[in-house]
């Protein structure tokens, strides 16, 4: 009888342990998850402003005559004002 007490008593160990491990894991890889989403929203957002100062500079630029691109004096100015809003 003994024997087997032990048995059920190192069987509810065994289980509990692996419990804990679960919820270690668990944790572990929301929080690695939660991480990886922030650090992907941050980058996401990085994306779209550069996206939208390059738009913003593609639609500041004119080509001359000579064939080069320009900038007005007036497209100049609204772009660093823009940018100093950023």
């Amino acid at each position: 009888m003994r024997t087997i007490e032990k048995n059920i008593y190192d069987l509810c160990n065994q289980v509990d342990y692996w419990k804990d491990q679960a919820e270690y894991w668990q944790n572990k890889y929301e929080n690695e998850r939660d991480d990886y989403m922030k650090q992907l929203n941050q980058n996401i957002e990085q994306t779209k402003e550069g996206v939208r100062n390059a738009l913003m500079f593609a639609f500041a630029c004119s080509e001359s005559e000579d064939g080069s691109l320009v900038i007005s004096k007036d497209k100049r100015q609204e772009l660093a004002e823009s940018l100093k809003q950023d």
